[in-house]
């Protein structure tokens, strides 16, 4: 019986720390939100969620643009996840090709993974911190937002590059 209890009480105490996971996300994301419409329009009509992210589109069909952030880290992404495997590979390809005057325009290194063994490609911009210390927030928000801003700069023209050149594959086909 007192097993029962106890196995009963974790499963209560871990739906706790589950719903109180998911209100410290929403209330970063509010917050994150509120200073990143100061600098750009790029999420305007994204809501805050209780995931570990939140995107919005990037002009390409399946690449989409991220702020994350967890236990150990934040960071801004592209993230190329359409159906084929192939067209991912491609988009990312093509994207790396123009890495340095991509990282020119960023104002500093990228992480560029390929993810050779998933459907899906990144480039991000990633710093250590967690969202679980309300104390990290200014520096993880401003350190997201701001790269945020310059990912989408610095990708803007490569990526209308890339949707042209699918599109126009897409027409042959």
């Amino acid at each position: 019986m007192i097993s029962i209890a106890d196995k009963a009480l974790d499963e209560v105490e871990g739906a706790n720390q589950e719903k109180d996971r998911h209100k410290v996300r929403r209330e970063f994301w509010t917050e994150l939100l509120r200073v990143f419409a100061a600098k750009s329009s790029l999420f305007q009509n994204i809501s805050p969620g209780t995931k570990n992210n939140i995107g919005t589109a990037s002009g390409v069909r399946g690449v989409t643009f991220n702020f994350v952030a967890g236990r150990g880290y934040a960071r801004a992404e592209l993230w190329i996840d359409r159906n084929k495997k192939e067209e991912n590979k491609f988009i990312f390809d093509q994207l790396y090709a123009k890495k340095a005057s991509i990282e020119t325009a960023f104002g500093g290194e990228l992480t560029w993974e390929r993810l050779d063994d998933q459907k899906s490609s990144r480039v991000k911009s990633e710093m250590h911190g967690t969202i679980y210390d309300s104390d990290q927030w200014p520096a993880l928000i401003e350190f997201m937002t701001d790269a945020m801003v310059k990912l989408e700069n610095a990708l803007k023209e490569p990526l209308a590059d890339i949707n042209r050149e699918l599109q126009k594959r897409e027409s042959q086909v």
